[in-house]
């Protein structure tokens, strides 16, 4: 909550006045443990509006970065050739301010140039498999694989949040194809309404190409329903034409700029049940479909051609295999990330791999993308209605590129060593479930995550502080880092993960907020980095302070 927002939560009878009571019950509201002597002395009998704007500022003085502006100062002006040097060495920034007080010192670290994320625009002019596109799973459910809703908003939501690829599985419907999860009780939808949010939101937050990956389970006469609905909503967003005979090249995308891209089999594939199709109950005897394929919905699968992956050498071979996707489960995926990283990584510099979680996570939960970005698979396809660390890590992969959906692949192996030190914290929201009111015992965890391995260290709690709680009170804490065991050879698939955690002595920890960077964007020095709360929404007026590094191991 910001000033603003505090004030009208505390002055509840709106007179304009906050008197003591309801003082002392907005501090606890936000995280400030104040004895009841310092309460009154601070509070004077009343507080008008003016009064506690100017009261909140003080309280917000950063002491962290008093110690730091200390450190570089001389009698309370900064030391001009230290702070130079400042930049140069630690903050690796040719930005000058234009004064040198404390308080410009204090304003100029909040701007969005000191973020710990050093967002970029990539180049999108290289071939479609070359980029990670952002991909959901499923991506119609709301919650659980077994008796969850399926809802059109979901489609929203992930293309607003910059998806480019979302998945329909389509059934046989009474009139018209619907979708659902097959075999379960999810609930159904019809595809024409999912096509009619695919064509109002595609393109609202990115301009780049979206793929409709369908799973498909239709007859014949539906199938050529899907297609006729497609084209007539769709109408010149949907990509039909087909590559010259002699292209031997993927479109950027660039070139396929508010364009929708269908991924699905073409008539001379063999037919096959998709393979990540919940198989139904052992008890329940089920007709084999007898499935044929529609020419008018074969014909729409024009750059993303299902096909199962067979070998490598035959991919090679065919000079239009970049028109191609195998979908690998999580588990096959990653025996072949462990077993064979080579061969899988140049398989994705010929065609596409889609990658989707196992049937086993009925529950949506997700798997750790990072193996399978760091072979290059370009759809790492995750349920986008559970917010955990997957998500996270998905957010801020794509967070580098301006949040295009699209980033850009450099496949450059190299080995990082990474070090850090948490500084402090600021506004520190409560548990979602907080029913008691209690100040929060904020402590860190520091976790980095790479394609091979990872490693996770703690902090220190600190007891009732969630306003501005501080960590490291060493005036020069880039001194004093803290290096991670483990190197970092795909920085484009690697990540700094900070969750903050309410330490509570009787029941499981609980989740504040969260928040990180993929290593490939990292700015490195004395960073806010952005915090996301249980459902992925930005925490506009919390943050985290910290101290990064990353050079070359030796």
């Amino acid at each position: 909550m910001n000033p603003e927002e505090i004030w009208q939560l505390a002055d509840r009878n709106n007179d304009g006045w906050m008197d003591f009571s309801e003082f002392t019950r907005i501090l606890k509201k936000i995280n400030i443990d104040m004895t009841p002597n310092e309460a009154k002395r601070l509070h004077r009998d009343k507080l008008d509006k003016h009064g506690f704007l100017e009261l909140f500022g003080q309280l917000s003085k950063r002491s962290d970065l008093k110690r730091l502006y200390a450190s570089l100062s001389n009698n309370d002006s900064m030391d001009r050739e230290y702070y130079l040097a400042f930049l140069q060495i630690q903050q690796a920034q040719p930005t000058e301010m234009t004064s040198l007080s404390f308080e410009a010192f204090c304003e100029w670290f909040e701007q969005p140039e000191n973020s710990i994320l050093n967002p970029q625009t990539h180049d999108m002019s290289q071939p479609l498999m070359q980029y990670f596109i952002n991909a959901s799973h499923n991506s119609y459910l709301t919650s659980d694989q077994l008796a969850g809703s399926s809802s059109t908003e979901q489609y929203k939501k992930i293309l607003l949040g910059g998806g480019r690829c979302v998945e329909i599985d389509v059934w046989d419907g009474p009139q018209e194809p619907i979708v659902y999860h097959g075999h379960t009780m999810t609930s159904k939808i019809l595809f024409r309404d999912v096509i009619q949010t695919i064509h109002d939101f595609s393109f609202e937050t990115s301009p780049y190409p979206v793929c409709i990956s369908i799973e498909n389970h239709c007859s014949e006469k539906q199938q050529q329903m899907m297609a006729q609905i497609m084209r007539e909503i769709l109408q010149d967003y949907l990509l039909t034409a087909e590559p010259s005979l002699g292209s031997l090249r993927m479109p950027s995308p660039e070139e396929l700029k508010h364009k929708i891209l269908v991924k699905g089999k073409r008539l001379e594939e063999d037919d096959e049940l998709p393979e990540d199709a919940v198989e139904p109950p052992k008890k329940v005897v089920q007709k084999k479909e007898n499935f044929k394929m529609s020419r008018e919905l074969s014909d729409l699968a024009v750059y993303f051609q299902s096909h199962k992956f067979k070998d490598l050498d035959e991919v090679l071979l065919d000079q239009r295999s970049f028109m191609h996707v195998s979908s690998f489960g999580e588990s096959k995926a990653l025996r072949m990330c462990k077993t064979t990283p080579d061969k899988l990584t140049r398989y994705n510099n010929h065609a596409f791999s889609r990658i989707y979680p196992a049937g086993r996570r009925v529950d949506s939960s997700n798997y750790n993308p990072a193996p399978y970005w760091g072979c290059g698979c370009q759809l790492v396809a995750l349920n986008f209605q559970t917010f955990d660390q997957a998500m996270l890590m998905n957010l801020l992969m794509f967070a580098q590129n301006q949040n295009m959906g699209y980033v850009l692949r450099n496949n450059l192996k190299t080995c990082l060593v990474v070090s850090c030190a948490v500084i402090s914290a600021f506004n520190l929201p409560k548990p979602r479930n907080n029913t008691k009111g209690e100040i929060i015992d904020p402590y860190v965890e520091v976790e980095l995550v790479t394609p091979k391995e990872r490693e996770k260290w703690t902090t220190p709690i600190i007891d009732n502080n969630g306003f501005n709680p501080v960590w490291s009170k060493d005036p020069k804490p880039h001194e004093s880092l803290k290096t991670f065991k483990i190197t970092v050879e795909s920085p484009e698939a690697s990540f700094l993960i900070f969750t903050i955690k309410d330490k509570d002595l009787m029941t499981r920890d609980e989740f504040i907020a969260s928040g990180g960077v993929c290593l490939s964007a990292m700015q490195q020095g004395y960073r806010h980095v952005p915090l996301y709360d249980y459902q992925m929404k930005i925490l506009t007026e919390s943050r985290l302070f910290v101290c990064v590094s990353s050079a070359k191991a030796q």
